[in-house]
């Protein structure tokens, strides 16, 4: 019996999408818009206008060492062409439609670029300068653009916020695995941070949905193919937005307690499914996902009279939520997988902010919490 439940457990462990980081970061609207909650109106100048967070993929991928780190070459031009394209209509937004003196942004902080490999940092800057050549004055852009664009590792773009971060994930479609970046998940994490308004990841298209970090960003990322300019004709983008709300529909026998040992037609795999789908509750609060928990049966010994304020530290402590007892937030990671703040009503007609979870998130902190992280 324990070598069947150590099996489920081990099972869950393997289907757990692992959050790309830790870090306490403050949550930003942008990535609650991109977790399926409503950013408050006016919040930033993209709202409404497009996803807070895409996913471009570069289909002529192709990553080479260059000592003991890494370029991308296909990568960093796709990303040089992005950046003049957009550049113009982004510091327009931001800078000249701003009535705001406050509000405007300077030519040199409207755009960053994270890269795990240093070297592919000098090749991106090296591509935004010769593809800022190649447009010429018509594309209505600032002088030395490559010197306004901050491009750099994670280090470099500590404390560098910017409206707009793009992330160039840099190994290509030669590569099976991530290994650098699913190693060290708080790559991701800083360009998640730095993000204001848009995250933009530019990666092969066998990074989708594969590997530690990027089985995470799949599930919330706007997906679309790379627009290349080609010598004579410059194709349409095309946009092949995924739907990712695949989700099982296990339903539990009435009377059935499913928690414990497989039925004897069950796989362990399908027997966590099931308890991982008799767990999950539609959005609500903490105080509601854990009585799904707990009517599901799968609450430890220890936490049979667990409740949201014995819950709340431990999710702080996994980098979850930010803040302290009853003024707790989610972090702008957390925003991302679906920790979102809903302003709701009291009888008396007053507001607060309700801090509630959304089912995928409920997926993810289940599988935490039933392997021993939380």
């Amino acid at each position: 019996m324990e070598l069947r439940r150590r099996r489920a457990r081990a099972a869950a462990a393997r289907a757990l999408p692992l959050p790309p980081g830790h870090h306490r970061i403050q949550q930003r609207p942008a990535l609650r818009r991109a977790a399926g909650a409503q950013a408050p109106r006016g919040s930033s100048p993209l709202h409404g206008t497009r996803a807070a967070f895409e996913w471009v993929d570069v289909p002529d991928s192709q990553d080479t060492r260059q000592g003991s780190s890494r370029v991308n070459e296909p990568e960093a031009q796709a990303i040089a062409a992005w950046i003049v394209k957009n550049y113009a209509s982004f510091f327009d937004l931001y800078h000249h439609q701003q009535n705001e003196t406050e509000k405007k942004v300077a030519a040199a902080e409207l755009i960053g670029v994270v890269t795990p490999f240093a070297a592919q940092a000098d090749v991106i800057t090296r591509e935004i300068r010769t593809a800022a050549r190649a447009a010429g004055p018509s594309a209505d852009l600032p002088a030395d653009l490559a010197g306004k664009i901050t491009v750099g590792t994670a280090h470099r773009l500590q404390g560098a916020e910017r409206p707009i971060i793009l992330f160039s994930a840099v190994y290509g479609t030669g590569s099976a695995q991530a290994g650098f970046i699913d190693v060290n998940p708080e790559l991701m994490n800083v360009a998640v941070s730095r993000a204001k308004d848009l995250l933009v990841v530019f990666a092969a298209p066998n990074r989708w949905n594969t590997g530690r970090v990027f089985s995470v960003m799949s599930r919330f990322a706007q997906r679309a193919a790379v627009e290349m300019p080609a010598a004579e004709d410059a194709g349409e983008e095309a946009l092949t937005v995924e739907a990712d709300d695949q989700r099982n529909d296990t339903v539990q026998a009435e009377g059935q307690r499913i928690e414990g040992e497989p039925a004897e037609d069950q796989s362990v795999e399908e027997h966590v499914v099931a308890v991982e789908a008799a767990a999950t509750t539609a959005q609500g609060t903490l105080s509601v996902v854990i009585r799904a928990w707990k009517d599901a049966g799968v609450l430890h010994e220890e936490d049979a009279g667990l409740i949201a304020a014995d819950l709340n530290p431990r999710l702080a402590a996994a980098g979850v939520l930010t803040g302290r007892p009853v003024e707790w937030s989610p972090t702008r990671l957390a925003g991302l997988l679906g920790v979102v703040e809903v302003e709701r009503t009291k009888t008396d007609g007053s507001t607060y902010v309700s801090l509630e979870y959304t089912p995928d998130v409920q997926e993810l902190l289940l599988r935490l919490y039933r392997d021993h992280h939380l």
